[in-house]
């Protein structure tokens, strides 16, 4: 039934892009000069961020759950662990959202970006149920709280470079 459920909610998310209209943007590029605009000075810091992003995103979905399962014992007790540190990290989610709005996007993920290191430093003492919780929870809020602004910053280099260009 799950199973069902989510695919029919995926399936109706993608009608809304049968019926949206298409833009189309020229764009010229090769495979050497996409190389060299990778690994330009001025975006060192861009591959080493959507390359961290990359990395933590598969130690958290893939790792992460699988040492929640070893030391909670049960798929159903790691579902409830996880899925209650979630509900507690969407509330921060529309306060983060407004504080990006408020303040520079770059100087708050640069201050966040120690938060979600304590996060996974945090990770190591995770033994207990409890600690678990909590631990989960304040590393969802602090990814939350990385993630906002990066997110902005990254919308503002596609828009000042072109979308296209700027996923190439």
């Amino acid at each position: 039934l799950l199973y069902s459920i989510g695919a029919v909610t995926l399936f109706l998310g993608t009608l809304p892009l049968f019926l949206s209209k298409e833009y189309y943007e020229k764009a010229n590029f090769s495979s050497k000069g996409l190389f060299k605009k990778i690994f330009y000075k001025n975006r060192r810091g861009e591959l080493i961020s959507y390359s961290s992003y990359a990395v933590e995103s598969i130690i958290s979905f893939i790792i992460w759950p699988i040492f929640l399962i070893t030391i909670l014992l049960t798929v159903q007790k790691t579902g409830l662990i996880v899925t209650l540190s979630f509900i507690s990290s969407l509330i921060a989610l529309y306060f983060i959202g407004k504080l990006t709005d408020k303040f520079d996007r770059v100087k708050l993920f640069r201050f966040s970006t120690l938060f979600f290191a304590l996060g996974w430093f945090g990770r190591i003492f995770a033994k207990s149920t409890l600690k678990i919780l909590i631990i989960d929870s304040y590393k969802n809020f602090a990814q939350i709280f990385l993630q906002i602004p990066w997110a902005a910053h990254s919308s503002d280099l596609a828009i000042k470079e072109g979308y296209f260009n700027f996923v190439v």
